[in-house]
C-alpha cells in the first residue's frame, strides 16, 4: 500500500440546523466543504444542483459536523478514497433510514440519473417561486 489517509464521513447542515448532505473525503473537511460552497457559488453543470441549491438557499453559510473518520489505505489516494465510500455508502442508508431529506445523487429520494439536471432545475425554480 502507497497511501494510508484518514477519511471523514461528515454531515453539511443547512442554516435552519438540517442535514441535507453527507459527504466523505480525506482533505481536511473545512477544505471539502469550501469546495461545496464554490461549486455552489459557480453552479458548474456537472455539478449536485438540488445540494448547490440548499447551500444557496442557506446564504453560502453552512456548518458541517464529522460523523466518523477511518483511516483507509490503497496504493493511491483514489484507491483509497472507494474504500471509504462504503462508509459514507452506510451513513448516508442510516440518515435516509430515520428521516433525513438528502439531497446525494446517488441516494436521494429524487431522479437523477443521467439527462435528468434539466428535470431537476425546473423542480427548483418551481420550489423557489412558491
Amino acid at each position: 500500500m502507497k497511501f494510508v489517509g484518514e477519511a471523514k464521513i461528515y454531515a453539511l447542515i443547512d442554516n435552519n440546523q438540517e442535514v441535507f448532505y453527507i459527504g466523505c473525503t480525506i482533505q481536511p473537511v473545512e477544505t471539502r466543504v469550501s469546495g461545496h460552497v464554490y461549486e455552489a457559488m459557480k453552479n458548474f453543470p456537472w455539478t449536485n444542483l438540488l445540494k448547490n441549491e440548499r447551500i444557496k438557499n442557506s446564504g453560502f453559510k453552512i456548518s458541517f459536523r464529522i460523523l466518523e473518520t477511518k483511516v483507509v489505505k490503497g496504493k493511491d489516494a483514489a484507491s483509497a478514497r472507494r474504500k471509504a465510500e462504503v462508509l459514507e455508502s452506510r451513513w448516508i442508508k442510516r440518515c435516509l433510514g430515520i428521516g433525513y431529506k438528502l439531497t446525494n445523487r446517488v441516494y436521494a429520494n429524487t431522479d437523477y440519473s443521467k439527462g435528468s439536471k434539466d428535470r431537476i432545475r425546473k423542480m427548483i425554480r418551481v420550489e423557489g417561486a412558491s
